[in-house]
């Protein structure tokens, strides 16, 4: 075969030619066969034309201040660009004749780049926080949940509100939504209601936006105000904080110890007495 390997068949033929002779293959002798070369994940090509690879003979200049100079040839405007010590670049190849500027082509790129993952970001889903109530939820577990939402809305993410029903619960659903709308009533000054109440199967739904227009009169009049949460207040909002074994006291636990020692023995007291 070209390029000095063997293919599948002659490889097996030799193969089993030095087994019956027991010979030692001979050095330089290639029984793999041929090699398939794998380049791998194609890479991502540079296309924005720079310096000489701008072929055509005129193009539109802009200088590095931005100015326009009109259409020069392409050989006067390199040379325009090499004396300052930057680059052509080509930012519009698609016009006639095509638009060329004076610019450092790596402050380019990385502007560019900027550029795309600020318009990626704008683009993207915006998140959506759930927070779950029950029709017979108390009063503190709902201001838990209220607080959550000030946060989230706060965070700008959109936030929606379940009610869940079990067994009898289906046949009052205006529990559901007067409960709903009176958590809308403590979220009112921060956002709007972009689903109303509505029942889904054995949930009612609700969806709740960030108004920006709220959001900027709220942060405006707390500017000055950075303590305005409570320690308390930031303990029901972050209540997935653990109590760690550093904050509780040794003396507690023995206390707690004795204390129930001494309920066990009074428990057998008084069982000996009955008996």
């Amino acid at each position: 075969m070209p390029g000095g390997g063997l293919s599948s068949t002659e490889c097996n033929q030799t193969q089993a030619h030095f087994k019956k002779v027991r010979m030692d293959i001979p050095k330089g002798v290639s029984l793999r066969g041929p090699r398939r070369s794998y380049r791998g994940a194609p890479r991502r090509v540079d296309l924005t034309r720079i310096n000489h690879r701008i072929r055509v003979p005129e193009v539109r200049l802009i200088d590095e201040e931005g100015n326009a100079l009109g259409i020069v040839p392409t050989k006067d405007a390199l040379q325009r660009a090499q004396d300052k010590g930057l680059d052509l670049v080509e930012v519009a190849a698609k016009a006639k004749p095509p638009v060329c500027k004076i610019i450092d082509y790596g402050k380019y790129k990385y502007e560019k780049k900027q550029r795309e993952k600020a318009a990626k970001k704008k683009s993207a889903k915006s998140t959506v926080k759930e927070l779950k109530f029950r029709p017979k939820i108390g009063k503190h577990d709902i201001n838990v949940r209220v607080k959550h939402a000030r946060k989230f809305l706060l965070k700008n993410y959109k936030v929606r509100l379940i009610v869940r029903f079990r067994g009898r619960e289906h046949s009052h659903p205006n529990i559901a939504i007067e409960l709903l709308n009176g958590v809308f009533k403590k979220l009112e000054d921060l956002a709007d209601v972009e689903v109303y109440p509505k029942k889904e199967g054995a949930i009612m739904l609700m969806y709740v936006v960030p108004n920006q227009t709220k959001l900027n009169a709220y942060n405006k009049a707390h500017a000055s105000d950075k303590d305005s949460l409570k320690p308390s207040d930031e303990e029901d909002i972050d209540d997935t904080d653990d109590i760690g074994l550093e904050d509780i006291d040794n003396d507690d636990i023995e206390e707690a110890e004795n204390e129930f020692e001494d309920g066990e023995k009074e428990e057998e007291e008084e069982l000996d007495s009955d008996d």
